[in-house]
């Protein structure tokens, strides 16, 4: 029991000790004036302390304990000298604490409370903020609880809160001024390090930091004060508090406050927060209303307030003052985000010269690496300053800090390179001045980044791998068309070792060989692997030159990649499927020696792929589908691409094996032997969109290879005159024509006049899959038919012709032959003779007289007749020349008599009657068409700025002459895309069209101005893909645009350095990843016209709901027709009889 009492005598002394000391360490700082006249019963007992202020306290807080019980001066005093010193009790008198604290709330906040108090509220106001210091002394007692204390100490500091919310404007100056110094004496004796009884680790400390810092920074603004030493010693003071963690993010909290508030006085009404607005410990918010003046005051004097932070020794407080001043970046580039018009908002300079010095120092000074994460921030800051306000002129002094920044960040190490890379995806694209001389160092970074991959992993990096990588693809995106812009123009410094460049005409070099074809070869994330397709397409159509061995290699890595045993997820090899089709379109550019090979290799493959991919041993219970179509799709494409394949003849036989395949009628299907039954077993039967696959490319081969274009240019497939054009230009009847079915072919015969031609001559319209054709057919002989007419032989004296003698003299041999043959008859035979002799004399003599009266059938001329042509009808026609036409043919054989039929004749009471279909059938495109819109602006912000400009600039007009063609409308036979009006639509629009596609572009500038431009209106709403030539992004709303159901908006902005910015946004989160342009990808003129077109009918292609082909579409209504108009004819007979008339 002596121990204890000891040790309890010994804290005492001890706790009135620390309560001294911290009013002495208060009043040493120069902020309290010691009083000796005070603190008497501090050296007392605590037990009698405690009972004198319990009983004082409990009584005056009592409801029936009148207000006038202290009716003097002399009697408050009296009874703060007795509560005052009951703040340095220990927290084990909670409830002694807790009373005299309410006490003195009552006193600081009520109305009711004694009159001296009213009369004396300075004086007696000071006293209270000194007492409540008292009870922030640590204790040092064992048994003593922190968070009692603590929350004590929160209560008090609530008051003190309350105080400066509540009566804060009605206190004097010197008032205001008493109490920070005593909120800023508490503070340093519990944040400062090693004075005041307190460490770094204090508990109390540790506990109350976050409020108190909070309760301490609202104080001083809601008191105004500009009272230049007050700031200097909360300056000063601070230094010592920084160690501490709360501390930034408190100082942070502030300064985004006081930003705000500053940004709603410069920016106007719509911007910031009409008051200083910071959070609190607890995670709510402060909320203090300060004077204008003061704003900006208190704003540079917080901004500034800890000094050099490149002075802060710990890694952790160093990150979270660089993170507050990010956000405080990030809400000056806030401004003026909700309304892109508006031109009162912060340049890049006046950022800058807020954060800058801070900014620019962190990114510049060399640190311990452990100090690499603030400078990652500062870095990502200063990023978002010069590519989102990259229309500011900066100063050069800022950007020679932050490019030497970047420089520095991209070579110290990993962690710092991922961040500059990260953040600068798109700083290229803002053309700062001297930016590309960063060019070098970005090379060389993005080589060591896309050199790992295949689970190689980069050590320190603090983004995944794909983004990172991701990030380089893009960065590349902006370099693939330097070298042919800027040529042999040197980089002023570069870095030396591998992966260097020293000119923009090396880029090539270092792209080709170490960085697109080694991250093709190390890519694993799909989205990066299609952008790095594309990407690397927009590369070769920027760079291509038949010396250039790029595109092959290109090439055949892609096609190695497909067929490799484990090879790419389908997404991934259909999107290589795809740029492989594109790059078709520059085949004649391919390098010479090896372009063919190069085809054949990619066509061979690909049939291989479309073999194997049928085969069972790919295992799959069938081929897939879009796999195969795809292939199916690049083979002709690349085989449309020249006549290439007309000499291979190895080639072009693999081709059509394929598609025998493709359409299942292989031989390798049939089972009539043991091994071809075998081989049917390994074989999947392909699905009905394998099989039209298979067959649109053997109806495009046999109808468009060396024949595409036509006579009539590209424009045109079929033949644009219809049956009864033909009629009505030769003047014939509808009775001279016939239609004809054979197949899926319909086959219209008109027969020409018989007066016109006497040879059989018809003209032949064919109507197939792939469109419409005519022929004219006239058999041939080698001469000239003669005027079959009767003629005469003329009569020739040397010739003339006299009846026969009627007695001619037998000669004297014969005559003694007949005698001796006389001499062996009987008398009787002799007797018979005579008289049948005498009978043929007579007989004789009869038929020469009647011969004579006759002149032997001989008249004066004798006449030849040669055979005569076929009788004429009575409409004047011949009959033969559709019957003769058709077997000649071999229509009307009795093998095809099966796919061979006649369609319903002409019916003189409805003629035509099948006419109609033909003009729908007519009407049907033979080939895919798309359409998109494009405008241009200056940099819109209305849906008027876009439809009432009918004007653009050079470069514009330049482009929109080079997407397409142009094409005068009134004569135009090609796809129109509802451009048939041109009174409201224009003249004029650029066209373009391959074998298998047809593009019109709706140009708002071409089309006149007119009824509220409904016209484009509906073009935008139908079209879904835009093409925007916008001449100021910054100033572009894509908010105008909602309303028309856009799908795809790509955006063109030419740079000032004659390049140009592509912006492509997709407005439905469906859609995948298209090219050949990308997103921020920069390209030159030379090409844009190329890439954007495509670009576009990619986009169309994707958009399109109906993915059925052009011919299917025409199949189906070739079938409806036959299904309509087919004639059968049962029995056979009647099938022949039928073309006899």
């Amino acid at each position: 029991e002596q121990w204890i009492n000891h040790v309890r005598k010994r804290g005492r002394k001890k706790r009135s000790k620390e309560a001294r000391m911290l009013l002495e360490w208060i009043a040493n700082l120069g902020f309290l004036a010691k009083d000796d006249e005070s603190g008497l019963l501090m050296s007392f007992p605590i037990q009698t302390r405690s009972l004198i202020a319990s009983h004082i306290v409990d009584y005056l807080l009592k409801e029936t304990t009148p207000v006038s019980t202290l009716a003097t001066l002399g009697h408050v005093n009296l009874v703060m000298e007795c509560v005052g010193q009951g703040f340095s009790l220990p927290v084990d008198n909670g409830n002694v604490l807790k009373s005299m604290t309410e006490l003195y709330r009552r006193w600081l906040l009520e109305k009711v409370r004694p009159p001296p108090v009213d009369a004396n509220e300075s004086m007696i106001f000071k006293k209270i903020f000194r007492h409540f210091s008292l009870l922030f002394a640590p204790r040092t007692d064992k048994d003593s609880s922190v968070e009692i204390h603590a929350d004590l100490c929160c209560t008090v500091l609530e008051i003190c809160e309350q105080v400066g919310r509540v009566i804060g404007a009605r206190l004097s100056v010197d008032m205001w001024e008493d109490i920070l110094l005593i909120m800023l004496g508490i503070t340093d004796s519990l944040l400062k390090g090693g004075r005041g009884g307190t460490d770094q680790t204090s508990p109390l400390g540790t506990k109350l930091c976050p409020r108190l810092l909070q309760v301490l920074f609202e104080l001083w603004l809601r008191s105004g004060t500009k009272n230049q030493k007050l700031w200097s010693q909360l300056r000063d003071l601070i230094q010592g508090w920084r160690y501490r963690l709360p501390v930034i993010v408190q100082w942070n909290a502030l300064c985004l406050g006081l930003t705000n508030r500053v940004i709603r006085l410069l920016y106007g009404p719509d911007e910031g927060a009409d008051s200083v607005i910071f959070a609190t410990a607890d995670g709510g918010s402060s909320k203090v209303m300060v004077e204008e003046q003061h704003v900006y005051y208190s704003w540079y004097r917080m901004m500034h307030i800890l000094g050099d932070l490149e002075t802060l020794h710990l890694p952790q407080e160093y990150l979270e003052a660089m993170k507050g001043l990010s956000k405080i970046t990030s809400t000056f580039l806030m401004v003026g985000s909700n309304n892109a018009q508006s031109k009162n908002k912060p340049d890049g300079n006046s950022i800058l010269h807020v954060v800058g010095p801070w900014l620019f120092r962190a990114v510049n000074v060399k640190k311990k690496e452990a100090f690499d994460k603030g400078v990652a921030e500062a870095t990502q800051a200063l990023c978002s300053v010069f590519i989102q306000k990259h229309n500011t002129e900066f100063s050069s002094t800022y950007l020679a800090c932050f490019y030497r920044g970047l420089e520095e960040g991209l070579k110290k190490n990993n962690y710092l390179m991922d961040v500059v890379l990260t953040s600068c995806k798109t700083l290229f694209q803002q053309e700062l001045q001297g930016a590309r001389t960063l060019i070098p160092a970005f090379v060389k970074a993005i080589s060591h980044v896309l050199s790992h991959g295949k689970g190689k992993y980069l050590q320190g990096i603090v983004s995944p791998m794909p983004a990172l990588r991701g990030a380089c693809i893009q960065i590349l995106g902006y370099m693939i068309s330097l070298a042919t812009h800027f040529g042999n123009i040197k980089f002023p410094a570069v870095p030396t070792g591998k992966g260097s460049i020293t000119s923009y005409a090396e880029l090539p070099v270092i792209l080709d060989g170490e960085i697109l074809l080694e991250s093709l070869r190390t890519e694993e994330t799909p989205a990066n692997l299609q952008n790095l397709f594309w990407m690397t397409t927009g590369y070769i159509y920027e760079n291509i030159t038949p010396e250039n061995n790029f595109p092959n290699l290109f090439v055949t890595l892609l096609l190695h990649q497909i067929m490799a045993p484990e090879s790419w997820p389908l997404e991934v090899i259909l999107s290589a499927l795809s740029v492989l089709s594109e790059l078709s379109h520059l085949y004649p550019l391919f390098k010479k020696d090896k372009s063919k090979d190069t085809a054949t290799f990619l066509v061979v493959t690909l049939c291989k792929l479309i073999e194997f991919e049928h085969s069972t041993s790919s295992t799959k219970d069938a081929p897939p589908e879009d796999l195969l179509i795809a292939s199916f799709y690049t083979v002709l494409n690349w085989i449309m691409a020249d006549q290439w394949l007309l000499k291979d003849r190895d080639t072009l036989k693999k081709v059509f094996e394929t598609i025998e395949l493709g359409m299942g009628i292989s031989p390798k299907f049939k089972s009539n032997g043991p091994e071809e039954g075998a081989a049917s077993k390994n074989l999947l039967t392909p699905t009905p969109r394998i099989k039209e696959a298979a067959e649109y490319c053997l109806i495009n081969l046999m109808n468009m290879v060396d024949t595409f274009p036509t006579a009539l240019g590209p424009t045109a497939i079929s033949c644009p005159m219809s049956e009864e054009d033909i009629l009505e230009s030769m003047q014939l009847k509808p009775q001279n024509l016939a239609v004809y079915i054979f197949d899926q072919t319909i086959i219209s015969v008109i027969r020409h006049a018989t007066k016109e031609a006497k040879i059989p001559k018809v003209t032949i319209v064919l109507r197939d899959l792939t469109g419409k054709y005519i022929w004219t057919s006239q058999l041939r002989y080698p001469a000239p038919a003669l005027d079959i007419e009767e003629t005469h032989i003329p009569k020739d004296p040397k010739y003339d012709l006299k009846p026969p003698k009627s007695n001619p003299e037998l000669s004297e041999e014969d005559k003694k032959f007949l005698m001796q043959i006389m001499e062996l008859l009987e008398p009787a035979e002799k007797r018979r003779h005579d008289i049948i002799f005498e009978k043929a004399k007579q007989r004789e003599s009869e038929e020469n007289s009647l011969l004579q009266s006759k002149n032997y059938g001989l008249g004066d001329n004798i006449v030849a007749k040669r055979p005569r042509f076929p009788p004429i009808d009575q409409s004047g026609f011949a009959v033969s020349p559709n019957r003769l036409w058709l077997t000649h043919l071999g229509f009307l054989s009795l093998v095809n008599h099966q796919r061979f039929s006649v369609v319903q004749p002409f019916n003189a009471a409805a003629p035509f009657n099948y006419v109609h279909n033909f003009k729908i059938l007519d009407q049907t495109r033979e080939r895919d068409t798309y359409s998109a819109a494009v405008c241009f602006t200056k940099g819109a912000v209305t849906e008027e700025e876009i439809f009432e400009n009918n004007l653009g600039s050079v470069e514009y007009s330049l482009f929109v002459n080079s997407v397409g063609w142009s094409v005068k409308l009134d004569d135009h036979k090609g796809y129109k895309g509802g451009l048939e009006n041109v009174k409201v639509t224009g003249e004029y629009a650029p066209y373009s069209a391959t074998y298998d596609y047809e593009m019109i572009f709706h140009v708002f500038t071409l089309m006149p101005s007119v009824d509220k431009m409904a016209h484009k209106k509906r073009f935008l709403t139908n079209d879904k893909v835009l093409i925007s030539w916008v001449e100021d992004l910054d100033q572009y709303d894509l908010k105008m645009l909602k309303s028309f159901d856009l799908a795809i908006n790509i955006v063109i902005n030419p740079l000032k350095s004659g390049l140009f910015r592509i912006r492509i946004f997709r407005f439905k989160s469906w859609i995948p990843v298209f090219g050949p342009l990308l997103d921020e990808m920069v390209v030159n003129k030379n090409s844009l016209a190329a890439l954007t077109r495509q670009t576009a009918v990619n986009a169309c292609k994707i958009l399109r709901e109906d993915k059925t082909k052009a011919f299917a579409k025409r199949k189906i209504l070739i079938d409806d027709f036959i299904q309509t108009h087919k004639v059968q004819f049962e029995p056979l007979h009647q099938f022949y009889a039928s073309q006899f008339r």
